[in-house]
């Protein structure tokens, strides 16, 4: 993960993400800071903990924000991997 990372300002206008819950956004902006290169996040216990550490969520919390953005289109589990789109 860098240190850095540009964030696009079309995300304020984002019709995808204003249909999901502030929970949901929080979850997205987490995985915007952790997410590597290709815009992917590792789908494991462990790095599903840390990714919420500093959060109150448990882990169906957490499945449920995920399930918010998934249907939103907003991110998609592949081979192992939580990927945002156009991450």
């Amino acid at each position: 993960m860098r240190a850095w990372r540009k964030i696009e300002s079309s995300i304020i206008t984002s019709a995808r993400l204003s249909r999901v819950s502030d929970g949901a956004k929080w979850l997205f902006t987490l995985l915007l800071i952790a997410q590597d290169d290709a815009g992917k996040y590792p789908w494991t216990g462990p790095r599903i903990k840390a990714l919420i550490a500093t959060t109150d969520w448990d882990s169906c919390e957490f499945e449920s924000k995920l399930s918010e953005l998934r249907e939103s289109g907003i991110v998609t589990i592949e081979d192992g991997f939580i990927c945002l789109k156009n991450g």
